[in-house]
């Protein structure tokens, strides 16, 4: 099953109309952009099971679709709005191709020692007991069919990434994220642009210090930021210049893990990802 861990009612508010079902992908390979259907934006099948999918879908999705429609609409949200789509936020964050590709590399450096000290383990036994020759050929043909079985080792590690998705593992970032101040910023000109791993955060300072900043595209005409000072009113929408909105749009592309999605041709983005490239 191809899940979208973007789905296709947040990537919509990246289009020309709310009814369009195109929008502008930018790769960073090719460094052009061209339209493509919503459907193909962030297609994946890495991991996540159907029931996982459904699963998430239900209870973290769908709950988060009406807030962030309400924020399009620039109208005030709730505090348990708030923390609905504070998990939303975290988990997207976990689910991007960077984050699992992270995660990916993890898990085999994990299996990788299992199955060394397996080995190992299983030499030193036979050489103290070398009466168990016949006991360790069986554990040693075991061990074989296990860790050279491709298809069991993907089932394991799509069952570890599973356990990192649960919503209770990350209750701490989500209560971090809803106790910071949440205000919005609006663009009546520049569209803002998303990307493959729309939660932008100094990596340096994580989302837990007095500096730290989260940036995150809700549409073309409106940005979240939130921060911890204490002098901005929770949940006030202001009115971004086109500095604030070429800064916004700024860390988006530096935050992309390969793609940037927009409302249509931009020039600066194909050139933005050209000047990264070196040429």
């Amino acid at each position: 099953m191809k899940t979208q861990y973007l789905p296709e009612y947040y990537l919509k508010g990246f289009t020309e109309a709310t009814d369009a079902e195109m929008i502008w992908l930018y790769d960073q390979q090719s460094r052009t952009g061209r339209p493509i259907t919503i459907f193909k934006a962030c297609a994946d099948n890495q991991f996540d099971t159907d029931v996982r999918e459904y699963y998430l879908i239900r209870e973290v999705e769908e709950p988060a679709r009406e807030v962030i429609l309400k924020i399009r609409k620039q109208a005030p949200i709730a505090p348990e709005e708030k923390k609905t789509l504070a998990l939303y936020l975290i988990l997207l964050w976990k689910r991007t191709p960077g984050r699992k590709k992270i995660m990916r590399g993890m898990a085999l450096s994990i299996l990788d020692q299992i199955k060394k000290k397996a080995y190992q383990q299983l030499e030193e036994t036979y050489a103290a007991y070398p009466e168990t020759e016949d006991l360790y050929y069986k554990r040693r043909a075991e061990f074989d069919d296990l860790f050279n079985n491709q298809q069991k080792m993907q089932s394991i590690l799509k069952d570890s990434w599973e356990e990192t998705v649960k919503p209770e593992i990350f209750l701490m970032s989500v209560h971090a994220l809803t106790s910071m101040t949440w205000s919005f910023w609006v663009s009546d000109d520049e569209p803002f642009v998303t990307n493959d791993n729309p939660l932008f955060f100094h990596a340096n300072l994580g989302i837990g210090q007095e500096k730290s900043e989260i940036c995150f595209p809700v549409s073309t005409r409106v940005a979240l930021w939130s921060t911890w000072r204490s002098d901005i009113r929770e949940g006030a929408f202001f009115k971004a210049n086109p500095q604030i909105v070429q800064e916004l749009n700024r860390r988006t592309v530096s935050n992309r893990v390969r793609s940037i999605f927009a409302s249509s041709k931009l020039d600066w983005i194909t050139k933005s990802l050209s000047e990264a490239a070196g040429n």
